[in-house]
């Protein structure tokens, strides 16, 4: 038992190195972009417009020359190629506030994700993928906030679970036929839990505020891409979609048992009896699928 956990469990030297190395490498990156960005706020007023854009403009063109000279492994130049996509919103956030172009925060991050797909493209990192996704998910928002104003929040989260929702099936798609494509576990996790967490909120306040426009296109959607989720779920042996989407599943049913009148002071009691009873089951439903999975 103990020299099987050593062989398979436990990791050995070079598993040590190459995690120190890949760790530093991202620090490096993250503090050195950081330290770019807080270097600007600290510095502004005492620093000349082209002195600016000549040390953001370097910055930029040293990530994206430097993997090209250096002697790095791949994993090492996507992780650069991130601090370099980040690099570019950087560079268009100095550009506005210098020239006062009036761009709003929509125009920001709607040419923050254009002009950064190159990098994403290039590539083809699951972290610079991410970023570009939440690029996504921001223009989105800021738009319905700053554009139209006509967007119930329904309706934008409708948007953005159609949106994740698609991103994840096109990928998984992608990584079926393409087995050098495959998105990693912990990105789609990531994608899974943002994507139930918007379509929850949208139910949750379609239902408490009794808001009739966007509910069923939303409540539509929702079981369509819910029962793909369980479908590849338990065809693939992923506990991750039946715990997200059941959690799920319990918000939503104690906020329709918090709108029946019937039950007047009695609700609590029964609402907290339901989360109570449902959460302990979705656990031991949960545990003894995951012990099935194991043993098969």
């Amino acid at each position: 038992m103990s020299s099987a956990l050593v062989d398979q469990a436990y990791p050995d030297v070079h598993a040590w190195k190459r995690f120190l190395r890949i760790a530093m490498i991202s620090l490096a990156v993250a503090f050195t972009t950081a330290g770019i960005v807080f270097f600007f706020a600290y510095n502004w007023l005492d620093m000349h417009r082209f002195i600016k854009l000549a040390i953001a403009e370097t910055a930029l063109i040293a990530t994206v020359i430097l993997p090209l000279f250096l002697r790095l492994k791949g994993l090492f130049k996507k992780i650069i190629l991130t601090g370099s996509a980040v690099l570019v919103g950087v560079l268009f956030g100095l550009f506005g506030q210098i020239y006062q172009t009036g761009a709003t925060a929509f125009d920001f991050f709607l040419a923050w994700t254009i002009f950064c797909s190159i990098w994403v493209f290039i590539s083809n990192f699951s972290l610079t993928w991410l970023l570009w996704l939440g690029l996504v998910n921001m223009s989105v928002v800021l738009y319905a906030q700053q554009i139209a104003f006509d967007w119930s929040t329904i309706f934008v989260c409708f948007l953005l679970f159609l949106l994740n929702g698609c991103f994840l099936f096109v990928a998984k798609l992608i990584s079926n036929k393409q087995p050098k494509l495959q998105m990693p576990d912990w990105m789609a996790n990531v994608v899974i839990i943002f994507a139930v967490s918007i379509s929850t909120i949208g139910m949750f306040i379609g239902i408490l505020d009794r808001v009739k426009e966007g509910i069923i296109p939303l409540m539509i959607v929702v079981l369509l891409l819910y029962g793909l989720g369980l479908q590849q779920g338990f065809s693939r042996k992923k506990i991750i979609y039946p715990a997200v989407i059941g959690m799920s599943a319990i918000i939503v049913g104690a906020t329709l048992l918090s709108k029946l009148k019937f039950l007047d002071v009695w609700i609590y009691l029964c609402n907290s009896l339901f989360v109570l009873i449902s959460v302990a089951f979705l656990i031991k439903y949960l545990i003894n699928t995951q012990r099935k999975w194991n043993v098969e």
